[in-house]
């Protein structure tokens, strides 16, 4: 059992978490979660209180499959309501979304927290509404691997690539903070959270005539390229190159359309919680 508190500027997450890896006395993992979290995207904030559960099961040594419930109220803050289409409004105050999810994963890593050697695949997919009731109705699905090699001593590449999709059916729309956004920390590192959206050939955003709102992608497409020096047991020094984008429905899947950075990132590790 675990209490979260995650405070930043442009996120706030508080949770509390319950795993247990033999559930039941069997080789079967599960995992619970109440949450509360804001986050801060360009045009609006996402507040939302939900919860979820997930039952985990193994296929050999290094491989497994998941499947789990989450449901989840959400509504915008900080938008320009005057620029709402009143069908949206009521939806935007108060959006319920019941969806089941699973994955298809392999984990040959050494280290969760500083990996050095090994390979980790997940294929995952997220499904909303329908016979699940709630408001929204979508489908989610996304792939990401990462591959690690050591090269010399306290030394190692790190490549990953992540792949995404959403779409909406039965008519509905994608929710907004549903759609894909690239920047921050773990994705585009040279770019604001969440501050990537998809742009026309001609530098603009794509916006929504219905709420005025610039809209995020419908898929997404992600690498990574790193070289990691492992200075001490609390420290690495990585250097790093980015390649990403979003893409708005009305625009064709082009690898030429890509946004990237590259950079040196110095990560200090807690000794006492082995965290980042």
């Amino acid at each position: 059992l675990s209490f979260n508190a995650d405070i930043g500027k442009v996120q706030k997450l508080y949770s509390i978490n319950y795993s247990d890896p033999w559930l039941f006395g069997q080789r079967i993992g599960g995992a619970f979660q109440l949450y509360n979290s804001k986050l801060t995207y360009l045009q609006f904030d996402q507040e939302s209180t939900g919860g979820s559960g997930s039952v985990t099961f193994p296929l050999g040594l290094f491989a497994g499959w998941s499947v789990g419930y989450r449901r989840e109220q959400s509504k915008v803050t900080n938008l320009d309501t005057s620029l709402l289409d009143p069908d949206y409004l009521s939806l935007y105050n108060n959006s319920t979304t019941s969806a089941v999810f699973t994955s298809l994963f392999f984990n040959t890593v050494n280290n969760h927290f500083r990996p050095m050697t090994g390979m980790s695949l997940n294929l995952s997919t997220v499904v909303a509404g329908s016979f699940l009731g709630g408001d929204n109705y979508f489908i989610k699905p996304s792939f990401e691997g990462s591959l690690f090699v050591p090269t010399f001593r306290k030394q190692n590449l790190a490549f990953r690539l992540s792949v995404g999709y959403v779409r909406g059916y039965s008519g509905r729309a994608i929710p907004i903070w549903e759609r894909f956004f690239l920047g921050g920390e773990d994705t585009l590192r040279g770019f604001g959270v969440r501050s990537v959206y998809p742009l026309t050939k001609d530098n603009r955003y794509f916006v929504d005539p219905g709420t005025g709102t610039i809209q995020g992608g419908d898929r997404v497409f992600l690498t990574n390229a790193e070289y990691v020096f492992h200075i001490t047991e609390q420290v690495d020094i990585a250097l790093f190159a980015d390649v990403g984008n979003t893409f708005h429905e009305r625009q064709k899947w082009e690898l030429s359309n890509y946004r990237a950075d590259a950079g040196v990132e110095f990560r200090f590790f807690l000794p006492t919680f082995n965290i980042p």
